[in-house]
């Protein structure tokens, strides 16, 4: 029988994910993305924030 290999990087794995093995599945991968700055409203006296269009506490 032969060996299987992962296309990708080459190594011997027995499961597969999407052809490829589990690590460089893993690695393909985002999580999360957020931006890098976010802006809001937020009122010095009682810390309520503007949020669609209305003040929320």
């Amino acid at each position: 029988m032969a060996k299987l290999f992962c296309p990708k990087c080459g190594s011997d794995a027995d499961v597969f994910y999407e052809n490829v093995c589990r690590q460089c599945f893993i690695g393909n991968k985002t999580l999360l993305e957020c931006p890098h700055v976010v802006y809001g409203r937020i009122c010095p006296t009682c810390d309520s924030v503007f949020r669609k269009g209305r003040w929320q506490s």
